[in-house]
């Protein structure tokens, strides 16, 4: 079982090569969270939070074989917990299992109350937008929004589904849909910066849209502040690497820890 390359990139979305010594560590970790977690499990035996945060140790090292087993057996035996079937899409989502991720949020979301669904609808666009559904995951993504859960990441998913579909619309007939999905999407990504003005992501999408619609001087412009965003991402994960990794261990218990605390008092 492959862990570690798995746990460097959920700190930056890369694998770095890890030192011998840092890979022992982080083994030790996963298995003492795991140990924690199966402790709580032998007091209370099938129970579907503490098997939900089993599934958490190991999607948080990104086993995510091994979540998707914990989860898929706990979901036949309590198929209405929402929870286990959000953490199951999530799981699906890093396997970039996409169909297995819609069936597991679309479920989700049908178990949760309209007004608390927007973490579920967010991972069911994500799944949407993956098997290239674009139309359905903006649907998605403007009702999160209408529920109240805005940030740069959720603008952003907004944009680039928006561009997916308007992408897939050019051509004879679909060419002032397209336009207007284009507009759309620019202004998702203002607000996408608004929010973090050194999204990458969406600074380097805006300035293909704007030079795409047109706006030359100011798509020049934004992407000149993508490249500076990019060089200082660079120089900033070098000199932050070795301290992410060397904290990356001890996070793992920690956050095992507050889930079962939390569980507990429940």
């Amino acid at each position: 079982m492959r862990i570690f390359p798995a746990i460097a990139i959920l700190v930056f979305g890369t694998v770095f090569p890890r030192g011998a010594p840092q890979r022992q560590e982080d083994f030790k970790a996963y298995a003492r969270s795991l140990e924690m977690a199966r402790k709580e499990l032998a007091r209370r035996p099938g129970s579907p939070a503490l098997l939900g945060v089993l599934a958490g140790v190991h999607e948080r090292s990104g086993n995510y074989g091994a979540a998707i087993e914990v989860l898929s057996d706990a979901v036949s035996k309590h198929p209405r917990r929402a929870d286990l079937l959000l953490r199951l899409g999530s799981c699906n989502l890093g396997k970039l299992d996409y169909l297995a991720a819609v069936e597991a949020n679309t479920r989700a979301v049908s178990l949760t109350p309209r007004e608390k669904s927007a973490p579920a609808r967010l991972s069911l666009a994500r799944a949407l937008a993956g098997l290239g559904k674009h139309a359905e995951a903006v649907g998605e993504l403007k009702l999160v929004i209408e529920l109240g859960l805005e940030s740069a990441q959720v603008f952003y998913s907004l944009a680039e589904a928006q561009d997916g579909l308007a992408r897939s619309l050019r051509g004879p007939g679909g060419a002032p849909e397209a336009v207007a999905l284009d507009k759309e999407a620019i202004a998702a990504l203002e607000r996408a910066i608004l929010f973090d003005p050194a999204h990458r992501s969406a600074n380097y999408l805006l300035g293909r849209l704007l030079l795409r619609s047109g706006r030359k001087e100011e798509g020049k412009k934004t992407l000149e502040r993508f490249r500076a965003l990019q060089r200082s991402n660079e120089e900033g994960k070098r000199q932050a690497f070795s301290e992410k990794m060397e904290r990356s261990s001890s996070r793992l218990e920690a956050d095992t820890a507050l889930e079962l605390a939390r569980v507990r008092r429940e």
